[in-house]
């Protein structure tokens, strides 16, 4: 689980897609799976391994199903707004943040569109954490 970017559309696709990891069983048989890889060349042109295409699938359908958010795009594009993709995160109980990563990792939106929205998480995941991945520990009381 990595904090690499402090926003909440990307905590949340990371959780998810860690734990469709575990729940198909990848890397079992001694096969370790590890992303030392993010953000290479080769994930920039889309040469993912297959369970990793699954993993991500999964995810982004587990935060949003695939028919909701499609039928969000055929019904707004091109005319989003912050108004309508939050009246939209509302109807579907997730955090306009989350809609506002996915139209962009869909391209429905520039990435500099709706920032505003892309909340930072990595103070309320680190403060909760018993470490914050770097061996620093979180203070006891």
């Amino acid at each position: 689980m990595t904090l690499r970017f402090d926003r909440i559309d990307n905590f949340w696709f990371v959780l998810m897609h860690e734990l469709r990891h575990v729940a198909n069983k990848d890397g079992q048989n001694g096969n370790v799976i590890i992303d030392e890889n993010l953000g290479s060349e080769n994930e920039d042109a889309g040469i993912k391994p297959e369970f990793e295409r699954i993993a991500d699938t999964e995810a982004a359908e587990s935060i949003i199903p695939a028919a909701v958010f499609n039928d969000f795009i055929v019904r707004v594009s091109p005319l989003f707004s912050e108004q309508r993709i939050s009246g939209f995160a509302a109807r579907i109980g997730v955090h306009p943040g989350i809609i506002v990563g996915q139209l962009h990792n869909r391209k429905q939106v520039s990435y500099g569109h709706y920032r505003k929205l892309l909340v930072k998480i990595k103070e309320h995941i680190i403060g909760n954490a018993l470490t914050d991945g770097w061996g620093h520990h979180a203070p006891m009381e």
